[in-house]
């Protein structure tokens, strides 16, 4: 999903990512059997909408967009697929094996592909030495893991769709943080998002 960046805007690649949901629950359907009602997939697809009018404004259509595009819809597939088989592995492994094992094996991974595809891990500041730690500790370490512990308690259906409210904390970070005001095409967004997730949770 990060490498789709590279090649589409954040708008394309934000809303393509935010299907994950819809195959997630597909799949709960189709090979789990898992009961969906009517009245949660009306919430999944008002949050989703939601989230592509967040993100609509800057779409554009080229060569690199549509691989960027590919790209990030790859991602939403795997983030599916991630959290489909984490819901199967926590019923039968503890919060703190399962994330020991999930991010030691992924920095592990992205290692060995830095140096095969001889990536210039340096950085540049002390300062993005900074971020690039409070990123690892508090957005994978803290974030991702509340998505992991929360998969042995409730549906990956459930956690996917929860994932879809991202865009609107991180308005109000941005708000809050860095003095950027949200446009009314945002708040928008933001209020149809909470409300799909509401008529979600509500009824989950």
């Amino acid at each position: 999903w990060i490498s789709s960046l590279s090649y589409t805007t954040v708008s394309s690649s934000t809303v393509l990512v935010s299907l994950s949901p819809l195959f997630v629950a597909s799949y709960n359907v189709i090979v789990l059997k898992e009961r969906v009602l009517k009245i949660q997939i009306i919430g999944i697809l008002v949050t989703i909408i939601g989230a592509v009018i967040i993100s609509a404004g800057d779409f554009k259509i080229s060569g690199d967009a549509i691989f960027g595009d590919f790209l990030a819809f790859l991602g939403a597939i795997f983030v599916a697929g991630y959290l489909i088989i984490g819901r199967n592995v926590r019923k039968n492994m503890a919060l703190v094996d399962y994330v020991f094992v999930t991010y030691s094996s992924s920095a592990i991974l992205l290692l060995a592909l830095s140096v095969f595809l001889k990536i210039d891990l340096s950085f540049s500041s002390a300062t993005n030495l900074t971020l690039m730690i409070t990123h690892g500790l508090v957005s994978s370490g803290l974030g991702h893991t509340i998505y992991n512990w929360m998969l042995q308690y409730t549906t990956s259906t459930f956690v996917s769709t929860a994932t879809l409210g991202e865009p609107v904390i991180a308005s109000v970070m941005a708000y809050t943080f860095l003095n950027e005001t949200p446009t009314l095409q945002t708040i928008i967004g933001g209020i149809i998002v909470i409300a799909g997730l509401y008529v979600f949770t509500r009824n989950s």
